[in-house]
């Protein structure tokens, strides 16, 4: 029990010391995460996605999320049913139970009604907006960012803590 009050009081210590940074390093890979248009519609919408191919195209979320994981030190694993719509999943502690934390990275089409481009992040009343910002890129860079917490308070995991970003929820 005195061990768990440790961590914790280590934990929040480490996160108040670095909040400044922890903030920016979110909003700057949402912000990347946003910018990249993962728009999961049919062929016959693929028009009003701009720059696709094929629809989703998470493998661009992979790509961008990979040399994050190599920095952090993390183990990740891509699989790929098409090139272009790859899931990865990356993968902190080993042994013992894991909790695995799912989010997707595809997206539907903006729809009309934007004040801003939304693909790109932007603050406003204290709040972010862009087209995956809630639904479900943040969560997905959330999940990271509590991995880079881990990471840097050395927190020894009992077992393995998993990420799994994942394709194709959308459609």
């Amino acid at each position: 029990m005195h061990e768990t009050h440790e961590m914790k009081t280590r934990i929040r210590g480490h996160l108040t010391q670095h909040r400044d940074r922890y903030e920016r390093q979110i909003i700057d890979l949402l912000t990347q995460l946003v910018a990249l248009p993962t728009v999961n519609a049919g062929p016959d919408r693929l028009a009003e996605c701009p720059g696709q191919k094929v629809p989703g195209e998470e493998t661009r979320i992979v790509d961008a999320l990979l040399p994050e994981f190599k920095k952090l030190g993390v183990p990740c694993a891509v699989h790929a049913a098409h090139p272009a719509r790859a899931n990865l999943l990356a993968t902190l502690g080993q042994g013992g139970q894991t909790l695995a934390v799912g989010c997707h990275t595809d997206i539907v089409p903006p729809g009309d009604g934007w004040d801003s481009d939304p693909y790109e992040v932007t603050l406003r009343d204290g709040m972010l907006y862009g087209r995956g910002v809630l639904d479900n890129k943040g969560p997905l860079v959330s999940t990271i960012a509590a991995m880079w917490l881990l990471q840097e308070c050395a927190v020894p995991l009992a077992g393995r803590f998993q990420l799994a970003a994942i394709a194709s929820e959308e459609h």
